[in-house]
């Protein structure tokens, strides 16, 4: 120990070829100030501190290739400040057992250490890493800080709070196979860290071949932000299909600064690109408020990479149970993935747009072996308990930030407020275009291809249940067939709670099966406010002609437009100035549009149609429950029922025998006769109707 007294400055202190170390300043009280001057070759560390309170301040250059160029300990307060160059080509710095006091880096920090860690700090105290002297995390500066590594980790920070100034590179960078992680915050406080890229594609750093989670984020309160970064070929790429390894590219624990991506390329890896949870079986939910991507690829997760293998059992490319906050996905590419954007909001709020992004192939086929296929979801967003979501993919003033959707094997969308959610929901599906170009299955497989709806569920019976707003429109869906389940390529189901649904102005292309499912079902909770408005349907020849199930190819719509209630629920449709086409009466008997209040107990159905064109005609079934329709006249048992032809014609609908223009429309009426009455149906109300 030393005392300097008041404190001791100097012009430049400097140090070369020492064999211990170049400065130590142990339990040093007084300040210690060096204006300049230069350390280099030590055999020892260049510059270390152990102990003390005292403001210390250096500078000089450091200049290390044997030990560590900065190593500083057990400091119970103070400011430890570098504003020379730091370049270490040694065994890297080594912040640890700092209970308090600030360590500031920022006159440029290049460490390149192989098989050491470059940057370690654990154990309290604040640290900034600046590429400016004046510390202003919201711009990029001069001062270049770069960590490189081959085996070892680039950066590791536990215990020790980031400050305001944050800690910013210009690249991290570890390429050499190995199973060391890259980037470990732990307990690091609200500043951020930051990653700045020099504005080319992989200037951020390459991190790649680590069987481990390169990036791991645990308790981190600030920002993380990594651009222009590369993360690749991560994870073991060994075993059979459904095999998770653990391997991740970024994994996170209570994320609650969020994650932000911005030019931005994951791919090859073995598990996720991005997951947020406790692994296990089943995984638990974690807390991550926020995510925000552009101009990001994530390619190849989930092994689709590796030959006739592939994951999709609890795997997604970005997987996140207890999301919450912000999300914002924009000019993003997502490629061959089992299911892109998997989704739990099981408290808090979820607000999420997605724009001008592409997800295609959510969907592989194998040619040998015992699975035809493997995929889920393009986009998968389950709202859960008190949770709450409002969804928005697409843009409804924007058509050129619109998304595309190619080949999602389970459905292009699922949004569901699952069962027991409390919550009000807003899922916003605006100018996308959903498109499926495979209609065959791999091998073994029967109408195993990919099916690329859309569908929304609301299953909230918890306490009070809850609400789903739905509006989609201006969309485009060619030779999309079914939505996780649902036969429509665009399917809605109330299954609990309320859900109020607008569809206006869509294009629906050679539906596989149906255009629309739509159904209010299983409880008397259920209810169903849909207005379906202006939506044109056209048929063709079906892409499936090789599977058994297609027998050769048929005609597309594959089956009828359906609405269907049961078991007490409500259903209230408004269809207004929408076009259907012939169905395939071959494989499914019926008229172009149905409406089946069925058993058991059926349902309260209202049904208000005007000025509609449907070249089969029209059919109204309560089998169970008690239906109208509104209009004048009555609308008895018949095929057709003239009084219902009547009531429907009155309002400006036509369509029967192949033909949409029929006028007086064919109408049919099964089982019990149809209420007529003036009183419009129930209409999506408030919101963001």
């Amino acid at each position: 120990s030393a005392s300097l007294g008041t404190g001791a400055t100097f012009s430049s202190i400097s140090s070369s070829g020492s064999p211990t170390t170049g400065i130590s300043l142990d339990t040093v009280t007084g300040n210690f100030i060096a204006n300049g001057g230069s350390i280099a070759t030590a055999a020892g560390n260049d510059f270390d501190v152990n102990a003390g309170s005292s403001t210390i301040t250096y500078a000089g250059s450091i200049t290390n290739g044997v030990a560590r160029s900065v190593e500083i300990t057990n400091r119970t307060g103070g400011t430890v400040t570098f504003s020379g160059a730091v370049n270490d080509t040694g065994t890297g710095i080594n912040l640890t057992a700092n209970s308090a006091g600030a360590i500031v880096f920022n006159g440029g920090l290049v460490a390149s250490t192989t098989t050491n860690t470059a940057f370690n700090a654990t154990g309290g105290g604040t640290i900034s890493v600046c590429d400016e002297v004046g510390c202003n995390p919201g711009a990029t500066g001069g001062l270049v800080n770069t960590l490189t590594t081959t085996t070892g980790a680039a950066v590791n920070v536990a215990g020790v709070t980031i400050s305001t100034a944050g800690m910013e590179f210009r690249s991290i960078n570890s390429a050499t196979a190995s199973t060391n992680q890259v980037i470990t915050l732990t307990d690091t406080g609200a500043g951020p860290f930051i990653v700045t890229g020099a504005g080319a594609a992989g200037s951020g750093g390459t991190i790649d071949n680590k069987t481990d989670d390169p990036i791991r984020l645990s308790n981190t309160d600030g920002p993380v932000r990594l651009s222009f970064m590369v993360i690749e070929d991560i994870g073991d790429m060994t075993g059979a299909s459904n095999t998770r390894s653990g391997d991740d590219a970024i994994q996170g624990l209570n994320v609650d600064g969020g994650l932000f991506l911005t030019n931005v390329t994951i791919r090859r890896i073995s598990d996720q690109a991005i997951y947020g949870a406790i692994f296990g079986s089943p995984d638990t939910a974690t807390v991550w408020d926020g995510l925000t991507l552009t101009n990001v690829a994530i390619e190849d997760t989930n092994r689709f990479n590796v030959a006739n293998v592939g994951d999709a059992n609890n795997e997604g490319s970005i997987r996140i149970l207890g999301l919450r906050g912000t999300v914002s996905i924009t000019n993003s590419t997502f490629l061959r993935g089992a299911e892109f954007l998997d989704l739990f909001v099981p408290a808090g709020t979820l607000t999420m747009t997605v724009t001008g992004s592409s997800f295609t192939n959510a969907y592989k086929e194998f040619t040998s072996g015992s699975l035809a296929s493997v995929g889920g979801h393009c986009i998968d967003v389950t709202v859960q308990g008190a949770g709450a979501a409002n969804v928005t993919i697409g843009n409804r003033a924007a058509p050129s930030t619109s998304n595309t959707f190619l080949n999602c094997r389970l459905a292009s969308l699922r949004f569901v407020n699952d069962t027991a959610s409390t919550g009000n929901s807003d899922f916003i599906v605006a100018r996308n275009t959903f498109t499926v170009n495979d209609g065959s299955s791999g091998i073994g497989g029967d109408f195993d291809f990919p099916m690329g709806g859309v569908l929304v569920w609301n299953l909230g019976s918890g306490p009070g249940g809850s609400v789903v707003d739905t509006i989609v429109e201006n969309n485009t869906f060619t030779d999309v067939t079914n939505a996780s389940g649902g036969v429509g390529q665009l399917s809605i189901i109330a299954e609990g709670g309320l859900l109020q649904g607008l569809v206006q102005n869509n294009s629906f292309v050679r539906p596989g099966n149906a255009p629309w499912w739509i159904q209010s079902r299983n409880t008397a909770n259920s209810n169903a406010r849909l207005q379906f408005s202006n939506n044109t349907i056209t048929g063709g020849p079906s892409l499936c002609t090789t599977d058994p199930a297609c027998a050769g190819g048929y005609t597309t719509p594959g089956l009828r437009t359906l609405f269907d209630a049961n078991n007490g629920a409500t259903l209230d449709v408004t269809l207004a100035s929408n076009t259907f086409p012939s169905h395939d009466t071959g494989f499914d008997p019926g008229e172009t549009v149905e409406f089946r209040g069925l058993a058991p107990a059926g349902g309260t159905f209202c049904v208000n149609m005007t000025n509609n064109f449907a070249d089969d005609g029209y059919s109204l079934e309560p089998t169970a429950g008690a239906m109208r329709t509104v209009g004048s006249g009555t609308c008895p048992v018949g095929a057709p029922s003239a009084g219902c032809q009547t009531v429907l014609g009155n309002r400006g609908n036509r369509g029967g025998a192949n033909n949409i223009n029929t006028n007086p429309p064919f109408v049919r009426v099964f089982n019990a006769a149809v209420a007529v009455s003036g009183t419009n149906c129930a209409v999506p109300n408030g919101g963001p109707f």
